[in-house]
């Protein structure tokens, strides 16, 4: 028997009480149905590379299915900046097609990613995770539920669709903050995610083959959670600020992405208001006095 895949649920960094309620009764389920171990951490996004839910995520060396509140591509995006490597796992035959998973994946691990918020019933998540739990223990043994408390701040950085890059540098290009760089192999990596400002998903609407996402953007393109790509008839490949003015959409998707980019950077540079208040004329008589008495005459 095919060893059983872990399953990793990620709780919301949203307080919400139907959320809440939602991860307690699925931890439930899946401990009763038995056969696999459940991890347990806090919100995927929020992790540290180095900290120990991530850590524990790279030495289980099988298949592993994950469910957070983001969407999937975002899911297997953060994991894999993350060191956790696979190929993402298909969960209907359209997920076959181009577009999902990594160009090159160094390993036959599989991970299937869910977005919990697709659904409210445990009962229907236990259906939708049973094709890839497969044949469980007979009689089925309690699972194992192992809680990873791991303290987190939220976070704010990009997180790169490599089945959809296609190298054009363009965020590195567009980015003034030092957040991409390149590696050994001179392909775009995140290798600065703290430096990026929260709240800027500037470079994910200059990337042509909308390969760039911030999974809590409001915007289900940025976020992930929409498949709507770039007119390629809108492509246009030379770094800023050289590039001339193209037509239509893309030239007010620029216009957005320069101005969300210019207000962080302004904020960036913004010198520190002192919190000491300023001083009155007379205080600085009465300190011109003190002076004056201090003098040895």
């Amino acid at each position: 028997m095919p060893e059983i895949p872990t399953i990793m649920l990620a709780r919301s960094r949203v307080e919400a009480p139907v959320r809440r309620e939602l991860e307690s009764r699925l931890t439930d389920a899946l401990a009763a149905r038995g056969g696999g171990r459940l991890v347990i951490t806090a919100p995927l996004y929020d992790l540290d590379s180095e900290g120990p839910s991530v850590a524990r995520l790279r030495a289980a060396g099988n298949d592993l299915i994950v469910l957070a509140w983001m969407a999937p591509r975002a899911i297997f995006g953060t994991l894999a900046q993350h060191g956790v490597e696979g190929q993402l796992g298909p969960i209907t035959p359209e997920d076959n097609q181009e577009g999902t998973g990594t160009k090159e994946a160094s390993t036959e691990r599989m991970i299937w990613c869910f977005d919990l918020g697709q659904s409210a019933e445990e009962d229907e998540w236990l259906q939708r995770l049973e094709p890839m739990l497969g044949q469980r223990a007979e009689p089925a043994a309690p699972g194992q539920v192992e809680v990873l408390d791991e303290e987190t701040h939220p976070r704010w950085y990009p997180v790169v669709d490599t089945a959809r890059c296609i190298g054009c540098l363009e965020c590195f290009n567009f980015c003034l903050f030092g957040v991409y760089g390149l590696g050994e192999d001179d392909r775009l990596q995140v290798e600065q995610p703290n430096a990026c400002r929260p709240g800027c998903p500037a470079c994910a609407r200059v990337c042509p083959a909308g390969a760039i996402l911030f999974p809590e953007h409001a915007d289900p393109v940025i976020s992930g959670h929409s498949e709507a790509r770039p007119d390629p008839m809108q492509l246009d490949l030379l770094p800023f600020p050289s590039r001339p003015a193209s037509i239509g959409q893309g030239d007010a998707q620029r216009d957005t992405a320069l101005a969300e980019r210019n207000a962080c950077s302004e904020k960036s540079t913004e010198p520190k208001k002192s919190t000491t208040p300023p001083q009155s004329p007379s205080d600085d008589l009465d300190d011109l006095v003190d002076q004056v008495d201090d003098l040895d005459l």
